[in-house]
């Protein structure tokens, strides 16, 4: 393959210079990359599931990010295409497309923002279960009713049924319905 450095990298042949992969920019042509064993042997099994489960999240947020980040371009390109077909003014497409904005920075903002119980004041209980209660809740500062359910983990975790109420969430957090 290549030779070796007296770095303990080895080199794969010329590669392209200033790329900043690796290297070490002297303009000789040369590219230095380090090499890594990808063997998985050795690791527990806990510690292999642990690791797939983490690749598995960081996919589904990179995919979920990405999907939404397209979503927003659609629904601009869609604004514009709309906006040239109308016989408008300059002035009128820029404000809609500058309002677009707004909407759509708010919405992430409202993301971003973590919700907890303190946020909600509590109108009636609706419902309780096995490991918590379902509540009607009005937010402080909309004034929005919602349905919020609360869970005790410590009875998940003694019941063992962490699993049960992890794809009870993925679902709910998946779901595009108004009513979810």
């Amino acid at each position: 393959m290549g030779d070796y450095d007296i770095q303990g990298t080895q080199n794969y042949g010329p590669g392209p210079q200033g790329s900043g992969f690796g290297g070490n920019g002297s303009g000789n042509g040369r590219q230095e990359y380090v090499v890594f064993d990808r063997s998985t042997e050795g690791f527990s099994k806990g510690t292999l599931d642990r690791s797939t489960a983490a690749k598995l999240k960081l996919e589904h947020f990179y995919k979920v990010t990405l999907d939404q980040a397209r979503e927003r371009n659609d629904r601009r390109n869609e604004l514009e295409k709309k906006l040239e077909r109308e016989d408008c003014s300059e002035e009128r497409k820029n404000r809609q497309l500058q309002s677009l904005g707004r909407k759509e920075s708010n919405f992430l903002r409202l993301k971003r923002t973590r919700l907890g119980l303190e946020d909600f004041d509590t109108v009636k209980v609706i419902g309780k279960g096995a490991f918590g209660e379902v509540r009607l809740v009005q937010k402080h500062d909309t004034g929005k009713i919602y349905a919020m359910k609360t869970l005790r983990k410590a009875d998940m975790f003694k019941k063992d049924q962490l699993a049960h109420v992890k794809a009870e969430r993925d679902v709910l957090a998946e779901s595009d319905s108004p009513w979810v």
